[in-house]
């Protein structure tokens, strides 16, 4: 659910949030990885966003044109030869943000692009989002069997790939790394591994504005296999976590799973969509940020902890999304003033002290403290004179600390331990619904490529290396900084007005400070340890 330039594209994406809000309200009224994670992965299987397929089925593997994310020329890395099209682009974007910063050992890796539909009607081509999952999901299964029927395109380049998809004698592993709708088939077919243990153990995944996040994700928050109308869409349930030993180490599939804040459909939609500013930001985080998530860097993300086979990160905004179209308009002093006190009404729309990684569905009541509230948004005010101030000046006169991207009290402490909520929508069943399709081709080490010569994707038999390392304290450049550059070459009605009230600078990144910065993720997962509970500025 990529947003990409063009009118057309645009109003269908709010064509879309229009409809998935409408649907969450009208539920809610008729219804009563261990920061280390272990495993050296070698070949990226990427998967691209809707309305932009990574390859053309029509041929034999061959990448498509279109994407909105520059090529390199050739030459530079990301392209080896003529033809490689756009698409290469995208793959070093995820590669070079993502996936290397997740690795310790420091190689590149080769990169395959799988092809998955990536149709949504009414977004993006005439198939419904379920049948563009279903056939997606079949190839990647195929793709990660390393069997004939892969449909996919090997990059020969030395730099994003290796010259060689041979495995390594060291025992390389395959990562799987899925963007918004096909973080949604990365998600399912991790399912589908752990139900067939025996094929393509040591794969792990990265997953980008994931829609199945387990807390957040839009298709856990709605009821367990509803399907939306004419939409098409199935709330197929949580990405699982559970593929760890009994002793929370030994993870089969390690995963990286990294969210904007606030994103309704990348994976932090607000657990109580009867608080409409928070649903309100919601959407417009989704329209103008989650276009923008392959061009953010892992490095600029805070630490959310750890939970079963999983490390969650936030990629947090340095002014909420309802701020952000009046940058240009309003003296942005004032926008950071005002952020601190709307902040921490948004967030109240959240449940920050459960785990991202806890199966957590919408509640039509919420629990709070309103003492706390209350208290939190009294507090909120010198702060947000602070920080103001601190925008103009670089002083902070009242003394106040910056409490980082959740806000004063935005941890929610004080509710650790209580009722997520009253009501719930949906279901907290840790498995996902899997979508009914064929069996996998019989297995054979081959694949489709430009060629036309049979190339294997790597199996390897168990995790062998850390994927994820601690990332550096988030510094000067983060989410906000490289909004304005990606904004200012789109299109459509939503960027266009925020464009033209925002028309001189690119607002700089919500920090964490020293004194309030999560600490480091534990080496390996803690059973004990590993409760709703979060790590939190």
């Amino acid at each position: 659910m990529v947003v990409t330039g063009g009118v057309r594209a645009t109003v269908r994406s709010a064509v879309l949030v229009g409809c998935v809000l409408t649907t969450v309200l009208a539920l809610a009224w008729v219804s009563p990885m261990p920061a280390m994670v272990q495993v050296l992965a070698k070949t990226m299987l990427v998967i691209g966003g809707t309305g932009h397929p990574l390859v053309d089925p029509s041929g034999p593997g061959r990448p498509v044109d279109g994407w909105p994310y520059p090529s390199r020329p050739l030459g530079e890395p990301g392209m080896a030869t003529e033809g490689d099209g756009a698409p290469a682009g995208y793959v070093l974007l995820v590669h070079d943000n993502f996936v290397v910063p997740g690795g310790t050992d420091g190689h590149r890796y080769r990169a395959v692009a799988v092809y998955t539909p990536q149709e949504f009607f009414p977004v993006a081509g005439s198939r419904t989002f379920n049948d563009s999952v279903t056939d997606g999901f079949a190839n990647t299964v195929n793709c990660a069997h390393s069997s004939a029927g892969c449909i996919a395109h090997i990059y020969p380049d030395t730099d994003v790939g290796l010259t060689d998809p041979v495995a390594d004698d060291d025992g390389s592993g395959v990562v799987v790394v899925g963007y918004s709708q096909s973080a949604v088939i990365a998600s399912l077919v991790k399912q589908h591994l752990l139900d067939n243990p025996d094929r393509a153990p040591g794969t792990s995944f990265v997953l980008l504005g994931n829609p199945m996040r387990p807390n957040g994700g839009l298709l856990q928050r709605l009821p367990r296999g509803m399907t939306i109308p004419i939409l098409d869409v199935t709330a197929f349930g949580p990405t699982p976590t559970n593929s760890c030993d009994e002793q929370g180490e030994n993870c089969a599939h390690p995963t990286l799973d990294v969210a904007v804040q606030h994103d309704a459909l990348g994976g932090d939609f607000p657990i109580y969509p009867l608080h409409l500013p928070a649903v309100a930001n919601s959407l417009l985080s989704y329209a103008l940020l989650h276009g923008t998530m392959p061009e953010q860097h892992l490095d600029d993300a805070v630490p959310q902890g750890v939970h079963g086979d999983t490390t969650y990160y936030l990629l947090p905004t340095d002014l909420v999304p309802l701020l952000m179209p009046f940058e240009g308009v309003v003296p942005r002093p004032i926008l950071v003033a005002l952020d601190e006190p709307l902040r921490v009404l948004i967030e109240g729309g959240y449940r920050r002290d459960i785990s991202p990684g806890e199966p957590t569905p919408a509640y039509l009541i919420p629990v709070i403290n309103p003492v706390s509230l209350t208290v939190n948004l009294i507090r909120s005010v010198p702060v947000g004179l602070d920080n103001g101030i601190e925008e103009l000046t670089g002083e902070r006169p009242l003394g106040t600390t910056d409490p980082g991207p959740y806000g004063v009290g935005g941890d929610d402490a004080d509710l650790r331990g209580l009722p997520a909520g009253l009501v719930p929508l949906g279901s907290t069943s840790p498995t996902p619904i899997l979508p009914e399709t064929a069996a996998p081709a019989a297995e054979k080490p081959a694949m489709r490529v430009d060629s036309g010569t049979p190339k294997p994707i790597i199996r390897t038999a168990a995790p062998s290396a850390p994927l994820l390392r601690t990332p550096r304290p988030p510094a000067g450049e983060r989410l906000g900084e490289r909004l304005g550059e990606r904004l200012n070459q789109r299109r459509g009605p939503i960027l266009d007005a925020s464009r033209l009230l925002r028309p001189g600078r690119a607002a700089a990144g919500r920090g964490v400070t020293d004194t309030g910065r999560p600490g480091p993720v534990d080496a390996a997962p803690n059973p004990e340890s590993d409760t709703k509970s979060q790590e939190q500025p």
